[in-house]
């Protein structure tokens, strides 16, 4: 799986999340999963296009749009395509409690499914709850659980 194999690829070159960080994000996010988060900065390199696009290509189809993404979320490696901030690693944070709780092969699946069915990058429900939470996160003073709020997605249906 596309994940798995780019996380294996970048996990060696991964940094923990600094104190600093950690302190922004504590309220948000357990300790337990800002301790095992790893970050990646890439300077000259890009990350491999998911193997489904050449399928897509294969066949004559255009794959779904996908913009430029300031980060891609692994698992537990979030890999940074350019200097990041706050926001950028806070959305890419929301991703790793997605997979966590959904798993990854279900993560993996509402994902595609989305990017199929709306044919953007920036429509996939996931996506969509990734940017809501991140826009509640830049209010000033709001507080809240990311895992809540995912896990009520998760039981109410809504990826």
């Amino acid at each position: 799986m596309h994940l798995q194999q780019q996380r294996q690829h970048y996990a060696s070159i991964g940094r923990p999340l600094n104190r600093q960080q950690k302190d922004v994000f504590w309220p948000y996010f357990s300790s337990e999963l800002l301790d095992e988060i790893r970050l990646v900065e890439l300077r000259s390199d890009r990350v491999a296009d998911l193997e489904l696009f050449g399928k897509f290509r294969a066949e004559k189809f255009a794959p779904p749009q996908i913009g430029p993404m300031d980060a891609h979320t692994f698992i537990d490696v979030v890999v940074f395509s350019q200097e990041f901030d706050e926001r950028s690693l806070f959305h890419a944070l929301v991703h790793a409690v997605q997979i966590r709780i959904l798993g990854l092969r279900r993560y993996a699946e509402l994902w595609v499914q989305g990017l199929i069915q709306t044919k953007a990058h920036s429509s996939v429900p996931l996506e969509v709850h990734a940017f809501s939470l991140t826009s509640r996160f830049l209010c000033p003073g709001e507080r809240f659980c990311v895992e809540d709020h995912v896990l009520r997605r998760v039981i109410d249906g809504d990826y």
